[in-house]
């Protein structure tokens, strides 16, 4: 049990809306220990009275506001995460929906691995890990894309890692800031503002800082962060603040990854440098393209 995981209080006003071990959700979810704690929600480990089985809980945080706007985005996420989880094994689906007391929640797996945000907080990874996240995070964009959806937010912190029968498997989670193609005939789907611009700038697409209409290539973009940051163990484009971030991010400043890591083969500059192009028709077309090229680029010299 975490030791950061509160006991219940007596009681006071001010604490109604936390959650404590042992209290009770919708009349089946016993709360048993807080996973992680983020700006927007909280991830809590549950326990399924019915079946005694552990699941993972997501839930608005208690100082966020409850509007339409936000019990819309939780919906679509659950509706979202629910339909790609049942397409792919590499997306971490939502089984449960629901709002506790005015916060909405979702449901989950309760997954045993760490976030490669966590990995990476130790170092970066070698290249044939790398290969295999990208490989299986490319399937799981690929999935989605033929869902007609966009994640919009693909970052370390938002990838799964566990080992099942000795093999690395990842998996995308978190499809909060995911926005369905007019095609995906989701039902209550939330449509951005133009000129609207979320996600997180250190994993964000020039077009998506500019507030610009997206496609699939947004998160191929994120895609080609992520392995950057794998191998290099740095952000491909960061600034003293957010801005100098994205001034950075839509001119394609970037440095090659064998200037900062030597060991790395000369021939994965040419695929960053097409990733990040400032031409988006110059960029991968998809996610796969680019696993496929960053695969073969990290093959040993024969």
């Amino acid at each position: 049990m975490s030791a950061a995981t509160p006991a219940h209080p007596s009681g006071h006003l001010d604490e109604k809306l936390r959650l404590y071990r042992g209290d009770i959700i919708d009349g089946r979810y016993e709360v048993v220990r807080r996973v992680a704690r983020g700006g927007m929600a909280e991830v809590w480990a549950v326990r399924h009275r019915a079946i005694d089985q552990e699941f993972a809980m997501k839930l608005l945080a208690p100082v966020c506001g409850v509007g339409d706007d936000t019990l819309s985005r939780f919906e679509l996420e659950a509706r979202v995460s629910a339909m790609l989880g049942r397409r792919s094994h590499h997306i971490v689906p939502v089984i449960d929906y629901g709002v506790h007391e005015g916060r909405p929640y979702l449901v989950m797996p309760l997954l045993d691995g760490p976030s490669l945000e966590e990995v990476l907080a130790k170092g970066p990874l070698p290249l044939k890990d790398t290969v295999c996240i990208v490989e299986q995070v490319a399937r799981a964009l690929t999935v989605a894309h033929a869902s007609f959806v966009l994640h919009r937010d693909l970052k370390a912190g938002n990838v799964i890692l566990s080992t099942e029968e000795g093999e690395l498997v990842a998996r995308v989670t978190d499809f909060g800031l995911a926005k369905p193609d007019d095609q995906a005939h989701l039902a209550h789907a939330h449509h951005t503002l133009k000129g609207v611009v979320l996600g997180t700038p250190l994993s964000m697409s020039p077009e998506q800082a500019r507030g610009e209409p997206l496609d699939a290539r947004c998160d191929v973009w994120g895609l080609s962060c992520l392995a950057y940051r794998c191998v290099t163990g740095s952000d491909p484009f960061f600034g003293r603040s957010v801005r100098e971030v994205l001034l950075h991010v839509v001119s394609g400043e970037f440095q090659r990854p064998s200037s900062i890591a030597k060991h790395l083969p000369l021939t994965l500059d040419p695929v960053f440098q097409r990733a990040f192009a400032e031409k988006l028709d110059d960029r991968f077309p998809t996610a796969d393209s680019f696993s496929r090229a960053f695969a073969e680029s990290a093959r040993p010299s024969q």
